[in-house]
């Protein structure tokens, strides 16, 4: 590697960090605001019911229009920020994990998001634009390499994995807080769905058609069984996400998504933090199984299949 492609990568690297770490910032500030509408939503819909004048609740609106109002500002003192105070991971550093003017503490969340939208962003990249397919592994390479490599179609794979990473991160926010994940959330999953299923055609159209109902109806079916069981959200969800992922990667992002589901609940209930019968959000560890399935859910079946014969043949 020369010293101009050496240069190349290192600013490729920086690049992708610094937007992920931008966009993953603006998706959390979003998150806490949906939450907060649906949260008033909620209440007002339970105010209606308890009505003795039998109020009728009508559902507002989200107003998409005040997202981009007002400026960023302290949530302890409300004083206004400073450009320099809103570069990603630098400003936490510099001014010392506190706010510029009453010295509160910077939400450890904030830093967390950031690091995490850096590091994810580039994951994609290096695994989607090297190679723009499911039936493959992760592997580091060139970025020249890569970005030499790539054709409309390729650009558009790495644009709609972007996208699903936002969108799984905005799912794991709000479904968190709330245990509600939009509709209009799940509709957006289905688009990138379908646009999966044409751009990634390692996997056959069928196969993704399959994995549509590969993990959402096993799911809506034990909802009618066991009502509370899962979320229709959930389930919405999964429909999108089983469409680009293909049969075979839904049943393992299902898979990771009840164990790691399943190792938060015993770690509530070993803390006492949680009774047997509460529930809490699964729409997060849903979330977590279709982006690990997507990026390595191949190595994982390989992995799996080649440990099978080893024990059994």
């Amino acid at each position: 590697m020369n010293s101009m492609e050496l240069l190349l990568q290192i600013l490729t690297i920086v690049f992708l960090f610094l937007i992920g770490a931008l966009t993953f910032s603006f998706l959390l500030a979003l998150a806490e605001r949906i939450s907060a509408w649906l949260t008033e939503q909620e209440e007002a819909q339970e105010k209606a019911a308890e009505s003795s004048e039998g109020e009728t609740w009508q559902p507002a609106k989200f107003p998409f229009g005040e997202i981009f109002k007002g400026d960023y500002v302290c949530d302890a003192c409300g004083q206004v920020l400073k450009i320099y105070e809103l570069i990603p991971i630098f400003s936490f550093l510099f001014l010392k994990g506190r706010c510029r003017v009453c010295k509160a503490k910077i939400r450890r969340r904030q830093l967390v998001a950031e690091l995490a939208g850096g590091l994810l962003f580039e994951l994609i990249f290096f695994r989607f634009g090297a190679f723009p397919m499911l039936k493959t592994g992760f592997e580091l390479r060139n970025v020249v390499a890569i970005t030499a490599g790539m054709d409309l179609r390729d650009f558009g794979v790495l644009i709609v994995m972007f996208l699903t990473l936002c969108l799984l991160f905005l799912v794991t926010l709000i479904d968190a807080q709330t245990m509600i994940i939009p509709n209009g959330l799940s509709a957006a999953m289905l688009v990138l769905g379908i646009a999966g299923a044409l751009l990634l055609n390692d996997v056959g159209i069928v196969e993704h058609l399959i994995g549509m109902v590969t993990l959402s109806l096993p799911m809506f079916l034990m909802i009618l069984a066991v009502p509370g069981a899962f979320g229709g959200g959930d389930v919405k969800l999964m429909v999108g996400a089983g469409l680009m992922l293909g049969w075979k990667l839904t049943l393992v992002a299902g898979f990771l998504g009840i164990v790691t589901g399943g190792i938060y609940a015993v770690v509530l209930l070993a803390a006492k933090k949680a009774g047997r019968k509460e529930h809490f959000a699964f729409g997060p560890f849903l979330c977590l199984g279709v982006m690990i399935a997507a990026v390595c859910g191949q190595s994982l079946l390989d992995g799996y299949w080649a440990l099978s014969r080893g024990l059994f043949f």
